[in-house]
């Protein structure tokens, strides 16, 4: 068997087996394509909307 390649996850950096089917549909954003779980991917959905503020 093929050893599946992983990515660092975007928040903490821990290596992770990106979803295949996920980053393969390219209608919609998957959480699995960036982060390790759901509680990184939280946080990299919030450094994304918080980058996207208008600066004051």
């Amino acid at each position: 068997m093929a050893d599946k390649v992983q990515k660092p996850c975007k928040i903490c950096g821990k290596p992770f087996i990106p979803c295949a089917d996920c980053a393969k549909d390219k209608t919609m954003f998957h959480w699995k394509r960036v982060a390790c779980s759901q509680e990184c991917a939280r946080k990299y959905f919030a450094k994304v909307e918080a980058s996207r503020q208008p600066k004051s």
